[in-house]
């Protein structure tokens, strides 16, 4: 029995964003294949439908977890109408922030490995790509 266009999306959704957790908590060369499918609810059997390689699943999964980012620190420019440093300062400074590495800021958790240039991050030059 086939699956819809929708659920297949959807399924590929919850994997990056599992996979944007996992490589925030454990770094983008810990977590494997077959954990991560996991993770999401799925089997390691349909990986390859979703992804071409573990690289592009990672490459994938950073950039979402970026824009993920961008999109909950625009939110928190917006509480603080008056002063949107403030907002900024607040949430990147608080408990909630502190203590969920995996819901955290990629640019924290990620840029060591952009830095050290593993493979989901090296461009078609050899050099690092930027988020």
């Amino acid at each position: 029995m086939g699956h819809s266009q929708s659920e297949k999306a959807a399924s590929r959704d919850r994997v990056l964003r599992m996979t944007g957790r996992k490589i925030r908590e454990e770094g983008v060369s810990r977590p494997n294949i077959a954990e991560l499918m996991k993770a999401a609810g799925l089997t390691h059997g349909g990986f390859y439908k979703h992804f071409a390689s573990r690289d592009d699943l990672i490459a994938q999964a950073a950039a979402t977890a970026l824009s993920e980012g961008s999109a909950r620190m625009e939110e928190a420019a917006r509480k603080n109408g008056q002063e949107p440093r403030a907002g900024l300062i607040d949430s990147y400074l608080g408990k909630q922030h502190r203590d969920a590495p995996g819901t955290g800021c990629a640019l924290v958790s990620l840029g060591a490995a952009a830095g050290r240039a593993d493979p989901p991050f090296k461009g078609p030059n050899g050099h690092p790509v930027r988020p």
